[in-house]
């Protein structure tokens, strides 16, 4: 697939493949049981990947060893932890000859969040209660669980792949964790996106930082919920003012002089992303954050939680973001993005990643084994290490098996249309961005979807004397109310109960998922109303439903039984159109 709109793309250049070296260090000790060190033979140094950088981070943030520290909290604190586990507690933190007295503690993730019958992962704050305390160069330490990682490596080597292929992504670490005295087991130090980690990939390391809170992406109704992270953007204007550009072409957006984000840059992210298999980043706008770097007025998107990588296979142009769709739709865009992902791609190869894997494994594999806490078993842990072995050796060509209309030198149109990378099928001219979709089982138009024309008939479907039309289509909630307008209909209002009960019998026998139904509160927070501008007669939430529980979960959909909860109004779910005028 690819684009052209006549804008001036530039192709990434390659800025040097770095081979890893690996190193075989032999005679390696093993310190003491609170702050000591473990190093084992052949262990990658990643700081040797970034010579001339010194400081006591550097120490902290390298991949050879496996430090120990004592993390102590009093009864007190851990209730409080249980009870509200996002919410800071004054706790000492144990390492060596330091010795750090009121540290602020709390548990971190979504997914990964757990409480203390399991492996919770930690933010150890020094300098909340401490104003101006650091410990080793840093202000916080970030200790993931590796609860969805029976290898325990994939952050590490996600992470070392994404730096060395040119995309700012943090440095990490091995901790063995003792709390009360009580071995927690192996965690990943992660190291925070703060003002020197941003000094290393950016001209200046004082402009805003955002995270992407789970679900908020560059629409202008979920800025307001993003994060600040650090640095400064008074009354969010200059987040808003990104996703203004988002929402508008794309020429304007990665304009070389006036644009709010670098193309090479952008692309150099999203084909990194894909060539590791990130499938739980940006692509679902998730784990991701977004830097402003003053000196050159641009944003950058920045990796995160890198744990679930380098196991499976992802579709390119299968994205679900905002912007990773709007290039794709795009004709110079998505070519552009061709090049970089067989770039990328090849650049990957070349890290040398499973010497790395080895390299790493010879580092963790004991304290891996006699963590008490992971949830994994070793026969686990094994298979999945030989998953990642495979990944990291074939997918690379895999991806570009997938990328046929570029052999590397040029784009490739193989059945003359004009279309070569951006056309779904090179063997049909008749099939082509642009061609009139009709309705044979074909993806006429390459939309993506099979014949999505409303002119194409849904499933029709009957609950409580209504007429319905079941279109198992996956489109935007916006999306879906224009095509059920294109077929003279609303998005589906439902009266009932009883209805929506039928409803959702009929709906699940089509596609048993969630589907768009015509209910949004995005005019006003809070106020829910029918798309046909109706008001709500009754409700059928589920419990605790809304919750509002990601960023912009404006829309309702319908789930199996004929219960509805809110939902994020960009994600794509088929939907339900019924007539306006109709009611039981």
């Amino acid at each position: 697939m690819a684009y052209n709109c006549g804008m001036a793309w530039r192709v990434m250049r390659s800025r040097g493949s770095c081979l890893l070296v690996v190193c075989a260090v032999l005679g390696c000790g093993r310190g003491g049981a609170d702050g000591g060190r473990e190093r084992a033979p052949g262990a990658a140094d990643d700081a040797a990947a970034h010579p001339g950088v010194p400081g006591k981070r550097e120490e902290l943030l390298r991949s050879d060893r496996i430090y120990r520290m004592h993390l102590q909290l009093d009864p007190a604190a851990m209730a409080a932890l249980a009870d509200q586990p996002r919410k800071y507690v004054a706790g000492a933190l144990h390492f060596g000859e330091h010795r750090l007295e009121r540290v602020a503690v709390r548990f971190k993730g979504h997914r990964t969040l757990r409480d203390w019958s399991g492996k919770p992962s930690f933010k150890i704050h020094v300098s909340r209660l401490v104003k101006g305390r650091r410990f080793m160069g840093l202000k916080q330490l970030i200790l993931d669980n590796n609860v969805e990682d029976p290898t325990m490596l994939r952050s590490t080597l996600g992470n070392f792949a994404a730096r060395e292929l040119g995309v700012a992504a943090p440095r990490t670490g091995f901790v063995e964790l003792r709390v009360n005295d009580e071995l927690f087991g192996l965690y990943t130090l992660v190291e925070p996106p703060d003002k020197p980690f941003l000094g290393r990939h950016f001209e200046d390391a004082t402009g805003p930082l955002y995270e992407g809170e789970y679900g908020c992406d560059l629409y202008a109704g979920d800025v307001v919920s993003m994060e600040l992270d650090g640095g400064e953007d008074p009354d969010r204007r200059l987040i808003a003012a990104l996703a203004t550009a988002a929402a508008g072409p794309l020429d304007a957006l990665f304009d070389a002089d006036s644009g709010l984000i670098d193309a090479e840059d952008f692309l150099r992210f999203l084909s990194v992303s894909a060539v590791i298999g990130d499938f739980d980043g940006y692509r679902h706008a998730h784990n991701y954050r977004l830097y402003r770097d003053r000196g050159r007025g641009r944003w950058s998107f920045l990796p995160w939680g890198l744990d679930r990588v380098l196991k499976k296979e992802v579709d390119p142009f299968d994205h679900n973001s905002l912007l990773a769709r709007k290039c794709i739709a795009d004709r110079g865009c998505q070519l552009a993005y061709v090049k970089a992902l067989h770039e990328t791609s090849l650049r990957f190869e070349a890290l040398g990643l499973e010497a790395k894997l080895d390299a790493l494994e010879r580092v963790v594999r004991k304290a891996a084994a006699r963590d008490p806490r992971r949830p994994h078993d070793l026969g686990k842990r094994k298979r999945e290490l030989e998953k990642t072995r495979r990944f990291i050796r074939d997918a690379p060509a895999a991806l570009r098996a997938r990328l046929g209309c570029w052999d590397g030198e040029r784009e490739l149109d193989r059945d003359g249309d004009g279309h070569g990378c951006q056309d779904c099928d090179d063997q049909n001219a008749a099939v082509h961005p642009g061609a009139r979709e009709v309705c044979n089982g074909l993806d006429d138009d390459c939309s993506g979807l099979v014949d999505d024309a409303p002119a194409c008939a849904c499933e029709r479907a009957e609950a409580e004397g209504q007429g319905f039309a079941l279109c198992d289509l996956p489109m935007s909630w916006e999306q879906a109310a224009r095509f059920c307008k294109a077929r003279g209909e609303h998005l589906a209002r439902i009266a009932t109960r009883e209805q929506s009960k039928a409803l959702a019998k009929e709906a699940m026998k089509v596609d048993d998922t969630l589907w768009w139904i015509g209910l949004s509160d995005r005019a006003r927070e809070g106020a829910m109303v029918w798309h046909d501008a109706s008001e709500q007669s009754f409700t059928n939430w589920s419990n605790g439903e809304p919750d509002h529980h990601a960023c912009g979960q404006d829309c309702g959909v319908l789930k199996k039984g004929g219960r509805w909860r809110d939902m994020h109004c960009g994600r794509r779910r088929p939907f339900i159109c019924s007539d306006s005028g109709q009611s039981p």
